[in-house]
């Protein structure tokens, strides 16, 4: 979804009078949404073209798979084994060896003869693990892990939401400190800025898109109240202690897409939430993904949006506080984006008001001017 040869235009939004934003993004909203649709009807012709498969051929061809897997690892499990055996011996052998050598569990023998710090040393740097970073593009399914993932660059419908309900309820935003997770291009968080906030973060895991942050945040004249960093949920050892539970709101637009990324942004929020006054104000829109019903031979929509209805209950599983700002049909239908306040103290939530008709009536509801 994210590859595209669009080139980067700047693009101007309004949300209100004295609050347009200018922006060098992407695609815009509703090329967004244009390619969504397009993704699900090549889904469903995929489908459609599965009512002519062999159904029985392609089970066995599938059991035939699944059984030749579980034999590579089973034969994987045995070398495995061979190896451990064949380590223990070797160890076994090393401490029946000459006097005098250094024992392996760290005593006070003779040097190792790689000029470690003693044998103690050598023993438990031999037995550490280099810790691999997780690979989050690869647990998104966004692009390959060597190539940059420029969906950030999108402007996203539900970012627009956002945008839109903080236009309205600018009390929300004046004199907080503000973070936005995932923030792409930083529509949402500019908008703060302009709205009063005392300080804003803007991050994105993806570093060339956390460079264009601060070019956007430059052309609104807001690099001052701006900071970027960035931040990969899976790994938060980027976080400085200064900026843990220090946020009063964090803003969250169209980013629980991926199962993987779904407890560890859980963790991010507890991460970052000011300890009894923060809350965390997330846009996103209900994806429900086709399945194809093998018995009926017919593509079904799944009942429900199995990644964002995860999300909610690891939420409540750390304490959180969750209340919908608009449970519309059309929201519940994915027609429009969803609005959702978390804290972990639920008086905080009320201070959210309800998804009012106020928003229709803001000006550029997403649309854009090319410059």
């Amino acid at each position: 979804m994210s590859a595209s040869d669009k080139p980067l235009t700047e693009q101007e939004f309004s949300f209100g009078p004295g609050l347009e934003l200018r922006v060098v993004c992407r695609r815009l909203p509703h090329e967004v949404s244009l390619v969504t649709q397009t993704l699900q009807l090549d889904v469903e012709e995929l489908f459609a073209s599965l009512l002519d498969w062999d159904i029985g051929k392609a089970e066995k061809e599938g059991d035939d798979q699944a059984q030749r897997q579980q034999q590579e690892e089973q034969q994987q499990q045995q070398t495995q084994q061979q190896q451990q055996d064949q380590q223990q011996r070797d160890r076994q052998g090393a401490s029946g060896g000459a006097a005098g050598a250094a024992p392996v569990d760290g005593g006070t023998g003779a040097a190792p003869a790689d000029g470690g710090s003693g044998a103690g040393g050598a023993a438990g740097a031999a037995g550490r693990t280099a810790v691999v970073a997780p690979d989050s593009k690869r647990l998104c399914g966004n692009v390959a892990s060597d190539q940059p993932d420029l969906i950030g660059l999108d402007v996203w419908p539900a970012g627009v939401a956002l945008c839109q309900y903080l236009a309205a309820s600018p009390a929300l935003v004046s004199g907080a400190a503000v973070c936005e997770l995932g923030a792409g291009v930083g529509l949402p968080g500019l908008l703060c800025a302009k709205l009063g906030a005392r300080s804003v973060l803007l991050t994105d895991y993806e570093p060339l898109v956390v460079e264009q942050q601060r070019r956007n945040a430059k052309l609104n004249g807001a690099a001052a109240a701006c900071s970027f960093l960035p931040l990969n949920w899976l790994d938060l050892s980027s976080l400085a202690p200064e900026q843990r539970h220090v946020w009063d709101l964090l803003l969250l637009a169209d980013v629980i897409y991926a199962a993987a990324v779904v407890r560890p942004l859980v963790a991010t929020l507890l991460a970052l939430l000011r300890p009894g006054s923060g809350a965390a104000l997330v846009a996103h829109r209900i994806r429900r993904p086709l399945t194809f019903d093998r018995v009926d031979k017919i593509a079904r929509l799944q009942d429900k949006d199995e990644i964002f209805e995860e999300f909610q209950a690891a939420c409540k599983a750390q304490g959180l506080h969750l209340r919908f700002l608009n449970d519309s049909p059309a929201a519940l239908a994915g027609e429009e984006p969803l609005l959702l306040a978390i804290s972990a103290n639920a008086e905080q939530l009320q201070r959210f008001p309800p998804a009012g008709q106020c928003q229709q009536g803001i000006a550029g509801s997403g649309d854009a001017a090319t410059t």
